[in-house]
């Protein structure tokens, strides 16, 4: 467990939890308390959820040069070059990263049938 002023990080303990999220955080910071004005995920090795309270991010794929604003986002494994940023100067943050196969672990469809950023609330209702 990693905590500090503004972030926790923690490993599941919960039976049902602990085979498919590989560890989650939470933030609830201002940016101006950041190093790092935005995160880079290339490549990135795991599924995240994240999901992001009153406070949107705008996540940028450069790859196909394409912008959006962000309250919940599920990414999948990409080799594309994404990063993401807050839109707003709070950062109130849950995620959990997710291990390799959580994705299909909670679908029937292919992994590779997904878009680069999956819509939460499509999937799951």
């Amino acid at each position: 467990m990693k905590n500090n002023s503004f972030i926790t990080i923690e490993r599941p303990k919960n039976s049902i939890l602990s085979p498919i999220v590989d560890y989650y955080f939470y933030i609830d910071t201002t940016v101006l308390e950041l190093r790092e004005k935005s995160e880079i995920i290339f490549p990135f090795p795991r599924i995240t959820f994240a999901y992001f309270f009153d406070h949107p991010f705008v996540l940028n794929n450069h790859s196909i040069n394409k912008s959006i604003q962000v309250n919940i986002l599920l990414s999948k494994i990409s080799t594309q070059k994404i990063c993401l940023r807050p839109y707003t100067d709070k950062i109130k943050v849950f995620a959990a990263v997710l291990k390799p196969y959580a994705l299909a672990y909670f679908n029937n469809r292919p992994i590779s049938s997904f878009h680069w950023l999956i819509d939460v609330e499509k999937m799951v209702g």
